[in-house]
């Protein structure tokens, strides 16, 4: 029989294959083909076959449910136990019945940069004799392996073995339970190019993959592909809305007769026709002529509906540290070289915004970060635009006439207006493992885990920092927390050598300083003592006590984790000086957004951070036994 697909669809796959950038995510169309072992005609279930399945072992009636599949779930669950629907779906799904199928094959023989499933079987693990396939958040970090020893199958909503997706409420949740989950799912949408396989348009798991794709790429252009069983032609609109290329399986036999296709390359297919229609969004646009001399000053206006404004720090950098050439960018792009160059040229003159950079259209913008395998992070207007790393980068590496492709380190240090600190681990050195909050809550006996639980909420986004704040101050009131007790926990904190000699150094010198912190204000001020008051700003959450000296509240701050971006933009445009003229010190996780500001950042001492990320960090100090060793990072006029 002919393929179910167009010739011009297989070649775009075909490349995307050969060129490591095709993931593949499995439905259960494609367990459907899996035969049954004793040679009988069973069949593997699909969604509705496993509700009703469901329904019929815990006493339920789909239909009370108005056939929602996930509600029924969520009622088992609460009529019954999360451990009876587990049980339910596992005698539901017996996959130790059947083979894999030829699908199943054929897909196990494809280069695929990664293959996903929302299927909870275990066929496609056999096809792939894949022992170690990432079916729970924790695993994910299996992912950076070595390449030879990197699973090749992901559950995203888990395995038999592992059902942690299953009800409506595990899809609510889903982001917040599987965190390294969603960043994986956000770096292939952004990253790489999804073929969706075996699922039908009504499929939950496809709409929930769908709403966080659409979520991690809103305001992108990308576009990903579907092989959809027995779509209609109003539905393949409605996903051409959605940036997908959906093509119809109407029979069985054409899933492995698709997957043949992708094996083959196009125009191998028996009784292929060179007049069969093909999709007319499938299309593609025709090849762009060169630019002529006139482009590189359109590329010099503003944005449109359809043109998008390029932050050329990130282009020179993505380009340069690929070590490719712009005649190299030019010929895989069709784009002029001049253009291209023009695209990379920064205005570093004018005040950090849109006016820093030229615009180009969003067709040469996705050729471009397609190119540069930088989809999605090109586009002026996301949170890293100024960041410290792409801008120090090109001024040290970009100069108008180059002899060389290559590039020196980031060597030279900008005056220096402003330091922000943390305070934690870094102003301070502790005589205890604890942070300073836990260290509260142990103060009145409670348990490090009691005093993670609403850490645990906030990350999740569960509840807000000032809700963190009451409800640890409730918590404490209850056990009595007291004036004594925070002057005992203030006690054990002791400021890092070299600090007040510092503090005055770079006071002195007309440095502005600054404190931003997820710690107590009263406690810094205890421990900086007289140095206290050379400090612009101490922003940090406040402890209240009623009359009998007993905690009230806690005024949270809201520049701690995301909010120290904030906070540093602020000082940038109150001091009106260039992000990398502000200089954070911190050490820990809820530092590392301080570099979505611009400002430069030094880890000193780190905990538990990725402290050679150039993209986080500027630089480190990986032991720092003296303050004083900052200095050199914050240079004024070479007093340092």
């Amino acid at each position: 029989m002919a393929g179910p697909l167009p010739d011009q669809h297989v070649e775009v796959l075909s490349k995307l294959l050969r060129s490591d950038q095709l993931v593949l995510f499995v439905g259960a169309g494609v367990s459907r083909q899996a035969p049954a072992a004793d040679g009988s005609d069973a069949k593997m279930p699909l969604w509705l076959d496993l509700a009703k399945s469901v329904a019929q072992t815990s006493g339920e009636k789909l239909e009370n449910y108005d056939n929602n599949i996930l509600d029924l779930f969520d009622a088992v669950a609460a009529n019954s136990s999360r451990g009876d629907l587990e049980e339910a779906v596992r005698d539901a799904i017996p996959q130790h019945r059947f083979k894999p199928s030829s699908v199943h094959e054929r897909i196990a023989s494809l280069p695929w940069h990664q293959i996903t499933t929302t299927n909870y079987d275990d066929l496609l693990a056999r096809a792939l004799n894949e022992t170690n396939a990432i079916d729970e958040d924790k695993k994910y970090e299996w992912l950076s392996r070595e390449p030879g020893a990197r699973p090749k199958l992901i559950h995203l909503h888990g395995s038999l073995a592992t059902l942690h997706t299953l009800t409506g409420t595990d899809y609510a949740d889903w982001q917040g339970r599987n965190l390294r989950g969603y960043s994986y799912l956000e770096h292939v949408a952004l990253n790489k190019t999804i073929l969706f396989a075996g699922y039908s348009f009504s499929d939950p798991h496809l709409k929930s993959i769908l709403h966080w794709i659409q979520k991690a790429t809103e305001g992108r252009f990308k576009r990903h592909f579907a092989w959809m069983w027995g779509i209609n032609p109003e539905q393949i609109r409605l996903f051409d809305h959605r940036k997908i290329t959906a093509l119809p399986i109407g029979a069985d036999d054409e899933w492995l007769a698709a997957f043949d296709q992708l094996s083959a390359g196009p125009g191998r297919t028996a009784g292929k026709k060179p007049s069969d229609p093909i999709l007319p969004y499938l299309t593609p646009e025709p090849a762009a002529a060169p630019h002529k001399k006139a482009s590189p000053r359109a590329a010099a206006q503003g944005p449109s509906a359809d043109s998008a404004i390029i932050n050329g720090y990130k282009l020179f950098f993505y380009r340069t540290k690929m070590q490719k050439s712009l005649k190299w960018l030019s010929r895989e792009t069709g784009i002029d070289g001049q253009v291209i160059n023009r695209l990379e040229q920064v205005k570093t003159t004018v005040a950090a915004g849109p006016g820093c950079f030229k615009s180009a259209s969003r067709s040469d913008l996705a050729k471009i970060e397609h190119a540069l395998d930088s989809i999605g992070k090109l586009e002026f207007g996301q949170s890293d635009d100024f960041l410290a790393t792409y801008q120090m980068y090109y001024e040290v590496n970009k100069k108008p006439v180059r002899s060389s492709s290559g590039t020196i380190p980031l060597d030279f240090v900008p005056d220096t207006k402003a330091v922000v600190f943390d305070f934690g681990g870094t102003l301070t050195r502790s005589t205890s493992r604890l942070s300073t909050w836990e260290k509260m809550w142990d103060a009145v006996d409670y348990t490090t885990t009691e005093a993670g639980e609403y850490h645990r909420q906030f990350l999740r986004k569960n509840i807000t920092h000032q809700e963190w704040c009451d409800l640890t101050a409730e918590k404490l009131r209850e056990r009595g927390f007291s004036r004594d007790h925070l002057a005992e926990v203030t006690k054990t904190i002791k400021p890092v050598p070299g600090l007040n000699a510092t503090i005055r150094q770079l006071h002195d010198q007309g440095t502005a300083l600054f404190i931003v912190s997820g710690s107590i204000r009263q406690i810094i001020s205890a421990v900086l003592g007289e140095t206290f008051s050379l400090f612009s700003e101490v922003k940090a959450n406040e402890v209240t006590f009623d009359r009998n000296g007993i905690i009230r509240g806690i005024r949270g701050t809201k520049f701690d984790f995301e909010g120290k971006a904030e906070f540093l933009r602020r000082v940038i445009a109150d001091l009106n000086c260039q992000p990398m003229e502000v200089l954070f010190v911190g050490n820990s996780l809820n530092d590392i957004w301080a570099s979505q500001s611009g400002a430069r950042t030094l880890c000193v001492n780190p905990a538990d951070v990725d402290y050679p990320n150039t993209l986080i960090w500027t630089d480190f100090i990986k032991e720092m036994k003296d303050l004083r060793e900052i200095l050199s990072h914050a240079d004024r006029t070479g007093l340092a």
